[in-house]
């Protein structure tokens, strides 16, 4: 990237972005949306008589659901296609402008006012400038630098972990998954808070609002594609929760992620899954190390990358020996696994040395 900041990609991104109507792209999108998922009723209605289409014939109504059709798929093509892209990459940017003047000069709000500013007035350089500036002064923070020597380790009890997946599952229940954000919240706050790698402790700064924001998208997306982005919902979370656990002491503003591909990670589980079930779930433990392994390698935290020496046989012997106290204790010691695998991941997790600004683009 150079000194130029993000990019040619984020320079064309913010001037598409000041010449665009935003509000008449959403009602636009939205519209788009609607025509193609209603299309699929009145298409029906063309080989089946329905209460809300017979009075139309049936020719009617497959042309009507094909216009709808047509129509729909041309919003969404000029609406989504050529404009959502260049909307996520601004986005992005912004949130990591934002969080770097946090960090660096504690001037969070006046960034993010000047930002608004500069979009209501279409300034596309002094957007790409300022974003340029932050983005150099974080880079102070890239480099290698040696930590202190310590342990990784987790120190969650079983109890609280029983506890919170209970109020977790119950919030879920009763809201029918509308209030999962503060679930997931709860639980990911919990666990950074009880790990420690080499000596240093996490913390979540992930907001409520935030992920209500982005919860009711996916919620539609789900609805929309009748259940299908389910499958994308796991990693879209991870992300999320590793762009908001911090290392104490750690410069937050280069950024974490999980730098790995979806659609390569949805491959891999399957083939993990369908592993298991040709060694009848006799393997398991393998399995349950390559998934962690693969997740490990991929994620950043502050611009450090984790890196993982665990391996199978070590989770083998530990696995055998689990098994073996649940038979004893008829199953209690069921409850402790988790707990127990979460441990033995945390620690044979250890931070690179060399810093990064992690790419958001």
């Amino acid at each position: 990237m150079g000194m130029h900041g993000y990019g040619e990609k984020f320079d064309k991104a913010v001037k598409r972005v000041c010449r665009m109507h935003v509000r008449l792209w959403i009602v636009f999108s939205i519209l788009g949306i609607l025509l193609v998922y209603l299309c699929i009723p009145v298409i029906h209605a063309s080989r089946w008589e329905t209460p809300l289409f017979d009075k139309l014939n049936r020719e009617w109504n497959l042309y009507l659901g094909l216009i709808m059709l047509g129509s729909g798929l041309l919003i969404l093509l000029c609406s989504l296609v050529f404009r959502l892209p260049s909307i996520i990459i601004y986005n992005r940017v912004k949130e990591r402008t934002i969080l770097i003047s946090q960090y660096t000069d504690d001037k969070a709000k006046p960034t993010k006012k000047r930002w608004a500013k500069l979009r209501k007035q279409k300034k596309a350089k002094e957007i790409i400038s300022l974003a340029t500036s932050y983005w150099v002064l974080a880079n102070r923070f890239v480099g290698k630098g040696k930590r202190k020597q310590g342990d990784s380790y987790f120190n969650g009890r079983v109890y609280q972990k029983i506890l919170l997946s209970l109020l977790a599952f119950f919030l879920c229940l009763v809201s029918l998954f509308i209030l999962f954000p503060v679930a997931y919240i709860l639980l990911a706050r919990w666990d950074a808070k009880h790990t420690v790698y080499d000596g240093k402790r996490l913390f979540f700064d992930g907001t409520y609002r935030e992920l209500f924001k982005r919860w009711f998208i996916y919620y539609g997306l789900i609805i929309l594609t009748y259940g299908l982005f389910v499958f994308l919902l796991p990693r879209r979370m991870e992300i999320w929760r590793y762009r908001h656990t911090h290392i104490e002491g750690e410069a937050a503003c280069l950024g974490g992620t999980w730098q790995g591909n979806i659609i390569l990670g949805l491959l891999f589980t399957g083939a993990c899954n369908l592993f298991n079930i040709l060694t009848l779930n006799l393997l398991h433990p393998l399995v349950k190390a390559w998934k962690i392994q693969y997740n490990q390698k991929r994620v950043y935290l502050d611009g450090s990358k984790l890196l993982f020496d665990g391996n199978c046989l070590q989770l083998l012997g530990k696995w055998v020996l689990w098994m073996l106290l649940c038979l004893i204790t008829l199953f209690i010691f069921a409850f402790f696994i988790d707990v127990r695998m979460r441990k033995w991941t945390v620690k044979h997790t250890h931070l690179e040395e060399e810093r990064q600004q992690i790419p958001v683009i």
